[in-house]
C-alpha cells in the first residue's frame, strides 16, 4: 500500500494484519516500529504497535535534537514532554508515553485516520469559509483549555504550531498534535503566547486562501477563550455544519486512500 499515511476515528485493528504491515524488526521500548508516516521539524513519525496489546500508535522521534543545544539536558526535555501526558481534550490528540532511545527523545500518541492540514492545503489550495471556521474554532478552544490547565504542550514546531501540526480527520474532526516541547518551541518567551501567535498566523493564512475575514476576530480577542467564542459564532452563522462539511470534503478528495486504509485495517466503511 505505497504512500500510506495515517492519522479520524479510533480503532482496534486485527493484530495479524497489523503485524504483517509492520515489516521492520526494530523496537523502541515496548513498541514495534513500522512504516514512516511523515516528517516533523525535529525528526519523524512512525507507525508502531504496542507489543502484547491490540493497539496501534504513532511514535514520534526527535532525531535532530541530538544535534542541537538541547541535546544535553535530557531530564529537562523529558520533563518538558512528559508535562503533556495525561492532558485530555476532544481537540487534542493525547500523548500516552515518552522516553529516550539512544539519546533520542520520543513521544507516543494514539494513531488517527486523516491528513495534516498542510497536506490538504497543498492539494486543495484553500478551504471554503465554513470549513475554515471548522478548523479555526477547535484550535482556539484547545488553546483555551491548555491555558486553563497551565500547560504548554502546543506542537513541535519552533515558535508554536503550524499547518502540519493540525490533523483533519476523515470524519471532520480537528485535533492539535500536542507534544510538549515548550523548551524548543519558545525558549525565550511564553509558549502560550507563541501558540496564540500561531492561531493568528493560521487565521491569516486561511483568510488569504479563502477570502474570509477570520483574522480580525482573532486579533480582537484578548485570549484563546474569547477567540473560541467569536469563531464558534462564526461557524454557526456560516452554516452550523462545519465539521460535517469538512469531513465530506476530505472523504470526497481522499476517497481512494481512505478505502485502502480502512480495508487494510478491516474497517468496513468510509465513516
Amino acid at each position: 500500500m505505497e504512500g500510506f499515511e495515517g492519522s479520524g476515528a479510533d480503532w482496534q485493528p486485527q493484530r495479524e494484519r497489523v503485524d504483517a504491515a509492520l515489516f521492520t524488526q526494530r523496537t523502541i521500548g515496548p513498541y514495534k516500529l513500522g512504516r514512516r508516516l511523515r516528517a516533523v521539524p525535529y525528526g519523524q513519525v512512525t507507525l508502531a504497535i504496542h507489543d502484547g496489546f491490540e493497539e496501534v500508535v504513532e511514535l514520534e522521534q526527535y532525531d535532530d535534537l541530538v544535534r542541537t543545544e538541547f541535546a544535553g539536558p535530557e531530564g529537562a526535555l523529558l520533563g518538558d514532554i512528559s508535562s503533556a501526558i495525561g492532558l485530555s481534550h476532544r481537540y487534542l490528540i493525547p500523548l500516552i508515553g515518552a522516553g529516550m532511545d539512544g539519546g533520542v527523545p520520543y513521544v507516543v500518541r494514539a494513531h488517527r485516520l486523516g491528513r495534516p492540514l498542510g497536506e490538504v492545503l497543498r492539494q486543495l489550495g484553500s478551504l471554503p469559509a465554513p470549513h475554515a471556521a471548522a478548523v479555526l474554532y477547535p484550535l482556539a478552544e484547545v488553546l483555551a483549555y491548555l491555558a486553563d490547565e497551565g500547560a504548554q504542550p502546543g506542537a513541535c514546531s519552533p515558535g508554536g504550531f503550524d499547518v502540519q501540526d493540525i490533523l483533519l480527520g476523515y470524519d471532520g474532526s480537528v485535533a492539535l498534535l500536542g507534544s510538549g516541547l515548550k523548551l524548543l518551541r519558545c525558549p525565550a518567551g511564553d509558549p502560550l503566547a507563541c501558540d496564540f501567535e500561531s492561531l493568528l498566523g493560521l487565521a491569516a493564512e486561511l483568510d488569504r486562501r479563502a477570502g474570509t475575514q477570520f483574522l480580525p476576530m482573532v486579533q480582537e480577542a484578548a485570549n484563546p477563550a474569547e477567540a473560541a467564542l467569536a469563531l464558534r459564532r462564526a461557524e454557526r452563522k456560516a452554516l452550523g455544519q462545519g465539521p460535517a462539511l469538512l469531513g465530506a470534503l476530505l472523504r470526497r478528495h481522499y476517497e481512494e486512500a481512505i478505502r485502502e486504509e480502512r480495508a487494510f485495517f478491516d474497517l468496513p466503511t468510509l465513516h
